[in-house]
């Protein structure tokens, strides 16, 4: 699973031509999260992707958002990643979250 979520974020890395020294990829994006299919917060935002490093618990953050209301980090161990080459855009898809009242929710990433 972790290969395959590290072979996803460098492949959205590379077709936005960011590089990824040491592993760690980081650039401004636009970022919409969704709770439950409803858009609840649209924003610029650095993301930050972390490859080949197994000690990290979150593979992906984004600092901007409120840790209060949303995940700022995510793993491929808890969240489903997915990365449509077509749309040019990285999906973050939780199942299930406490933070949202067990509410699905995901997290789409584009350039801008």
């Amino acid at each position: 699973m972790g290969d395959e979520a590290t072979a996803m974020m460098k492949a959205f890395l590379d077709k936005n031509e960011i590089a990824y020294d040491s592993g760690v990829g980081k650039e401004k994006f636009s970022v919409n999260y969704y709770i439950n299919h409803d858009l609840v917060e649209s924003m610029i935002a650095t993301v930050t992707f972390y490859m080949n490093n197994p000690e990290f618990v979150d593979t992906i953050t984004i600092g901007e958002l409120d840790s209060h209301q949303y995940h700022t980090g995510f793993s491929q161990r808890y969240q489903e990643y997915k990365f449509d080459e077509m749309q040019n855009s990285f999906t973050i898809h939780g199942a299930s979250s406490q933070k949202h009242n067990n509410m699905p929710f995901n997290v789409v990433i584009r350039p801008l």
